[in-house]
């Protein structure tokens, strides 16, 4: 199954996930004295949700911003059932005045990646995280969960168990630290591995996300940040589409 590296999307790779389910079917025997790990580690998508999907008026966002945005002219008798459009037409897209569309509503996600993507995630600013602690989280308890990425779509399938082998190894060190040496969760984090799930919560204004959207879905950046990056977008045109519709 080929995926467009132009075009990552998350969608593909859950359809992959699902069709190939018994390639990760590899369990754990116990040899020795080690203690192994009773379930597979489970792989899974990344993926964004909108977590503040009830929370704001979507209705109100743009009006409610063009009337800030008039403070500055003083022609709030300028506007009408339809005028913010033509003003945040002409501040955004063309006199490029970002920081006026700082001032209202933030979305904020709900965004599944592995460890590494995320270390990436919380650099952007002005923004806002919570992640899931693997300071506080026991995987040992809780299971292991992989985050699949992008450029094995496309790789033969002994690559890919090599790949999968070997987030299950550093599980099991990570697992025999808390078992055998009674380690805390997080004195045993150090051998989870970078492709671990985890989960961050991250809040963000417009120009923020203008911001993340010039940076991550660019041909340079990781592909697995733009599948994210691609994920948010899609969110965001839904809500908002006038603020992002010169992104593609």
């Amino acid at each position: 199954m080929a995926l467009k590296p132009t075009e990552p999307s998350c969608w593909d790779i859950e359809l992959f996930l699902s069709q190939n389910k018994k390639m990760f079917d590899h369990r754990y025997a116990n040899v020795g004295k080690r203690v192994m790990l009773h379930k597979q580690i489970e792989v899974v998508p990344p993926s964004v949700s909108l977590e503040n999907e009830d929370v704001i008026n979507w209705d109100k966002v743009l009006p409610c911003l063009e009337k800030i945005i008039r403070t500055a002219y003083k022609s709030e008798d300028k506007i009408t059932d339809i005028s913010y459009k033509e003003l945040l037409e002409r501040i955004v897209h063309h006199y490029h005045h970002e920081s006026t569309i700082e001032h209202v509503a933030v979305f904020t996600f709900r965004i599944v990646c592995d460890r590494g993507i995320s270390h990436e995630l919380v650099r952007h600013r002005i923004a806002s995280f919570t992640q899931e602690s693997t300071r506080y989280v026991n995987y040992g308890k809780k299971g292991g969960k992989v985050v699949f990425p992008v450029h094995l779509l496309q790789a033969p399938k002994e690559e890919i168990e090599y790949w999968y082998r070997g987030c299950q190894q550093e599980f099991l060190l990570y697992h025999n630290a808390l078992e055998e040496l009674k380690w805390t969760p997080q004195q045993a984090r150090g051998f989870l591995p970078h492709f671990a799930k985890t989960e961050v919560i991250m809040t963000m204004n417009f120009r923020s996300l203008r911001n993340l959207f010039k940076l991550r879905k660019n041909k340079a950046a990781h592909p697995d940040m733009q599948i994210i990056a691609n994920e948010i977008l899609m969110v965001v045109k839904e809500k908002i589409d006038i603020i992002f519709k010169d992104i593609k």
